[in-house]
C-alpha cells in the first residue's frame, strides 16, 4: 500500500511562518509591557538603596528585612497599605512607608521618613 505524503504548498508554509511570527510578536509584547510596568512601579519585595545613608536594604517575600552591610535580619508584617509591623532586635515599631513609582519613603513616623530608591537593572 503506497504512503501519501502531505505536500505543503509554499503559500501554506507561508502562512504557517506568518502566524508563529505573530503569537511569538504577541508573546514578545505581553512580557515587554508586564516588566515595564513591574519597572516603572516595582512591589516592596527587593532591594531598596537609601539616598541618605547609601544603605541597601532588601525585603523579602517570606517577611524579612535584610541589610546589606551588617547581619541584622528583622520582620515586617504588612499592616494595611501605609503601615507595617517592623521588629528588629526583639523591639516592634509600626512603621509608615510609602511607594511611589520606584521609590520608597520608610520611616517610625510620616515627619521622618527616610527615601529609597529601587537600583536600576539597568547600568548605564
Amino acid at each position: 500500500m503506497p504512503q501519501i505524503k502531505p505536500t505543503y504548498t509554499f503559500f501554506a508554509y507561508k502562512k504557517l511562518v506568518l502566524l508563529s511570527m505573530i503569537v511569538i510578536l504577541f508573546v514578545i509584547s505581553f512580557i515587554s509591557l508586564y516588566s515595564l510596568k513591574n519597572y516603572k512601579n516595582p512591589p516592596l519585595v527587593g532591594k531598596w538603596t537609601s539616598l541618605e545613608t547609601g544603605e541597601e536594604i532588601s525585603f523579602t517575600t517570606s517577611g524579612l528585612v535584610k541589610f546589606k552591610n551588617t547581619s541584622k535580619t528583622g520582620t515586617y508584617t504588612l499592616i494595611s497599605t501605609s503601615k507595617m509591623e517592623y521588629t528588629i532586635d526583639n523591639k516592634t515599631f509600626v512603621m509608615y512607608y510609602y511607594l511611589e513609582g520606584r521609590s520608597l519613603s520608610w520611616g517610625v513616623d510620616n515627619d521622618s521618613l527616610e527615601k529609597f530608591i529601587k537600583p536600576s537593572f539597568l547600568n548605564l
